[in-house]
């Protein structure tokens, strides 16, 4: 049940917001991450629970850690659905590797995410192959990104955040180390017919597509959910 920004939603610790007092503040990740992710549930909350009520327990209290496969997917988030953040949001650093002084200094003063340069140029060529594909293009256009929604679903508050949001369509972005293996671990690995039944949901929408860039080789596939993939979440 999608609420409207006019209602009020109750949280899992019993607080009643406004929506519309909450959806501006979705856009600071600390926020969204730290105070609505225990307060909200959400698509990875979810597969927590899934496999068990007291994995999402102990993630309450535990800081999520950063490693390098998130990192450069957010930058590569960035220069796909907001592109005039990435200045915004990143810098770059000529040393050679993460542990060298020279990084670490750097990293203690900058104030934006720091990044070395093969690590940039790797999500750069990455960004090229998508930004060459013209069904790629085609499906980020006319929309909004990173779009924030709270609501209700079985009278439970949950949050999510679109990757990229068109009239009755969500498009999430995603990478694999395997292709062609996306379809079958998408929903008996990574539980994204979950993340498609809550998304769709929230945002009161009725397709939810898949894109998806393979690491390795910049090879793209565009996989649409059924209707049965979506109930099965």
């Amino acid at each position: 049940m999608r609420i409207l920004e006019s209602e009020v939603i109750k949280l899992l610790d019993g607080e009643v917001i406004p929506v519309d007092q909450i959806l501006p503040k979705m856009a600071d990740d600390e926020y969204y991450y730290g105070y609505l992710g225990k307060v909200a549930l959400s698509s990875s909350s979810c597969k927590l629970l899934y496999d068990s009520p007291r994995k999402y327990r102990n993630s309450l209290n535990k800081k999520q850690v950063e490693t390098a496969a998130l990192r450069d997917g957010k930058l590569l988030h960035t220069m796909a659905l907001e592109p005039e953040m990435v200045s915004k949001r990143y810098a770059l650093s000529s040393a050679s590797s993460r542990n060298t002084k020279m990084f670490k200094e750097q990293n203690q003063v900058e104030k934006r995410e720091l990044f070395l340069q093969r690590e940039w140029d790797n999500m750069s060529w990455l960004n090229k192959q998508l930004t060459d594909c013209p069904d790629a293009m085609k499906l980020l256009s006319d929309g909004v990104a990173e779009k924030p929604m709270i609501g209700r679903i079985f009278d439970v508050p949950f949050r999510a955040k679109a990757d990229y949001l068109k009239p009755s369509h969500i498009i999430d972005y995603k990478t694999t180390a395997d292709l062609g293996g996306f379809e079958w671990s998408a929903k008996n690995k990574w539980h994204y017919d979950m993340q498609a039944f809550i998304y769709t949901h929230l945002f009161d929408v009725v397709d939810f597509t898949f894109l998806v860039i393979e690491k390795g080789s910049g090879e793209i596939g565009i996989f649409e959910t059924s209707e049965s993939f979506i109930d099965s979440g």
